[in-house]
C-alpha cells in the first residue's frame, strides 16, 4: 500500500542541531539507521532514545566536535573491529551545520518534494512503467478512465477497501455471493464476471 513508508525511505534527514532527530532510529547517516546497522551496539547501549544533540558534544569556540555515546557493558574482543566501524562512521558524518533540522527528497536533486518526482519513484519501484498514456489518451468518456486509473491502483469502492475505511459489511461478491470482494476477485476472477466479460467480447467488431 502506498503511504507514509513509501514516502519515507526516499527522505534523508540533513543535521542542524540535531534535538529533532533521534540518534538511533532515524536514517541521518546513511541509508539505514544505526540500529539497523549496528544492532549489537543498540541492543548494550546505555540510552536508546536520544537525540544527536545530546550525545553530541560541540566546543564553544573552534575545535573539533566529540561524540559521547555510552553502553552499558564491556566489549569483547571479538566486538571491537565493530565498534571501530561504528565511531568511524559517526566521525566521517558529525555534523557541522547548526541551523534547524530537515528533511531532503531524495527524488530530486535540489531535494525538494514535488509530487510528480513522488510519482516517478513509484514507477522505478514497481520495476514496468505505469502505462497512463493508455488509460488517459484513449478514445473513452472521462469517467471510464478514471475508473480504470482506480481499478489500477485497487482503490475502487468495493467490499473490501470499504471494509478498510471502517464499514460494518459482509465480505462477499456483490456478483457471486461467495469469496470476498477484492478487487482482484471483482473485476477479474468473479465467475459471474467472467461470463460477462465472454459475452461483451463476442460483440466486438473484429
Amino acid at each position: 500500500m502506498f503511504g507514509w513508508n513509501d514516502y519515507f525511505q526516499h527522505i534523508e534527514f540533513v543535521v542542524g542541531l540535531g534535538n529533532r532527530i533521534r540518534f538511533w532510529q532515524d536514517k541521518w547517516c546513511g541509508d539505514r539507521a544505526l540500529l539497523d546497522r549496528f544492532p549489537t551496539l543498540y541492543a548494550c547501549s546505555s540510552h536508546r532514545e536520544v537525540t544527536i544533540d545530546s550525545v553530541l558534544i560541540r566546543p564553544n569556540a573552534g575545535g573539533l566536535c566529540e561524540w559521547n555515546v555510552t553502553f552499558g557493558r564491556d566489549f569483547n574482543d571479538w566486538e571491537i573491529d565493530l565498534v571501530v566501524e561504528f565511531f568511524q562512521l559517526l566521525a566521517s558524518n558529525t555534523p557541522s551545520n547548526e541551523g534547524p533540522d530537515g528533511l531532503r527528497w531524495k527524488g530530486r536533486k535540489d531535494g525538494i518534494f514535488t509530487s510528480r518526482s513522488f510519482y516517478h519513484v513509484l514507477n522505478v519501484r514497481l520495476g514496468v512503467p505505469f502505462p497512463w498514456k493508455v488509460i488517459w489518451a484513449a478514445k473513452a468518456p472521462p469517467r471510464v478512465s478514471f475508473f480504470i486509473w482506480t481499478a489500477t491502483w485497487r482503490k475502487i469502492l468495493n467490499c473490501d477497501n470499504l471494509m478498510r475505511r471502517g464499514y460494518t459489511m459482509v465480505s462477499r461478491c456483490c456478483l457471486c455471493c461467495s469469496n470476498g470482494e477484492t478487487v482482484d476477485h471483482l473485476l477479474l476472477h468473479c465467475p459471474v464476471l467472467h461470463m460477462l466479460w465472454k459475452l461483451s467480447f463476442l460483440f466486438v467488431p473484429c
